[in-house]
């Protein structure tokens, strides 16, 4: 009897042990991932590791003497591993996950839920359903109603155990099935469409003209009445890549001529760079353009070379915001000089020019709304150890 009182205590300090780090971690991850605030999941990145690890190696050095002897503690290690899976894979999926993607599979992603909360509970109810089980009254209808589904479950493996003569332990079962409803979600979420377009995805160099897009009519970009009708809101996302350049940016009046690395529609945007040798302010210099109006550079600051760097555009109706590396560079709103850009069927995407820039660009995208910032910077965290930058 003391044996069984022990073995029961200690399945529910470990069970509760874990069951708050598998809510602390999902919900620490579902913070930082849907937060607004800049930058806040790159802080979180190396705090959600470290969580991770330490709570891994304290749990092995915690749990080796149950792994080292054949007991019924076994059991309590082996719910105790499955609550562990249950919390990483969830964390990360809510962390690769964004809005938009949900919406577009919502009943998929909906059931998959709902399964595994079945799973969660079955857990739950196999290591404390003799305890349960004595409810009486309210609570106890309520423990039978909330647990009943569960608990078909549970019934329904012990079944195919019985009719199959297995051996396997029902919490083996359950770890394979939740297993299985992870590897499901991972399959279910990269074929969703969340209205992004891959204009170019490997990397191309720069010192030669390549058409990424002969005419943008595959976008969002439609006609009515004889007028193009782009969205108010769209982004554009790329990766450039530069080595040092050594040909000479001088033109004979002393100036320095800019060279092509990104044009859409001649300006809708548009990224050149220059190098004038003669200032040192002035040497290895982004320009960029927001409109096709613009008859000089909206924007332009100097990037490290060697490295990729990741270049978002966020255009709504009247500005539009410019991220490097994940971060808010700088906001342009357009005026009466620099007109709201005027975009066309024809227009064409391209990179690079012929005799141009010791360099490279890739995963260029398109997206026909906006990308919040914590897609922004989850997008260059998740790329940014990357060579080249692609999923």
């Amino acid at each position: 009897m003391n044996t069984i009182t022990t073995i029961s205590n200690d399945a529910y300090q470990y069970s509760m042990y874990f069951l708050t780090y598998a809510i602390v971690l999902s919900a620490t991850v579902m913070y930082f991932n849907y937060t607004d605030m800049m930058n806040s999941f790159s802080y979180s990145t190396l705090g959600f590791v470290l969580f991770s690890v330490v709570v891994i190696v304290f749990s092995s050095i915690y749990y080796s003497p149950l792994l080292k002897e054949k007991s019924p503690n076994m059991t309590t290690a082996y719910i105790a591993a499955g609550l562990i899976m249950f919390a990483s894979g969830i964390s990360s999926i809510f962390a690769m996950v964004t809005p938009e993607e949900a919406q577009q599979v919502g009943i998929a992603l909906l059931a998959l839920t709902g399964i595994t909360l079945i799973i969660i509970f079955a857990f739950f109810f196999y290591i404390f359903g003799s305890y349960l089980k004595q409810k009486r009254g309210l609570i106890g209808f309520i423990i039978n109603f909330i647990f009943f589904i569960p608990c078909m479950l549970l019934d329904f493996i012990e079944y195919i155990k019985r009719e199959y003569n297995l051996t396997t332990r029902t919490e083996l079962i359950l770890a394979f099935i939740e297993i299985l409803v992870i590897i499901a979600y991972f399959t279910i979420t990269p074929s969703m469409d969340s209205g992004v377009t891959y204009i170019l995805k490997q990397p191309v160099f720069l010192n030669k003209k390549t058409v990424a897009l002969p005419n943008v009519s595959s976008l969002s970009i439609t006609q009515s009445d004889g007028k193009t009708i782009m969205p108010s809101n769209f982004s554009i996302s790329m990766w450039v890549y530069l080595n040092l350049q050594t040909s000479s940016f001088m033109n004979p009046d002393g100036s320095s001529h800019e060279v092509e690395i990104f044009n859409y529609g001649n300006g809708k945007p548009k990224i050149n760079y220059t190098n004038n040798v003669m200032d040192n302010a002035a040497r290895d210099m982004y320009l960029f353009y927001f409109t096709d109006s613009a008859k000089k550079p909206n924007y332009q600051l100097s990037l490290p070379g060697q490295k990729w760097n990741n270049i978002v555009f966020n255009y709504r109706s009247n500005n539009v915001d410019l991220f490097i590396n994940g971060k808010l560079e700088t906001t342009f709103t357009f005026n009466e000089t620099d007109l709201l850009p005027q975009y066309s069927t024809n227009d064409t995407i391209s990179t690079g020019k012929d005799g141009g820039l010791n360099g490279a660009i890739c995963n260029i995208t398109y997206n026909s709304s906006n990308l919040e910032n914590h897609q922004i910077v989850h997008n260059y965290n998740l790329l940014m150890l990357k060579n080249p930058p692609l999923l």
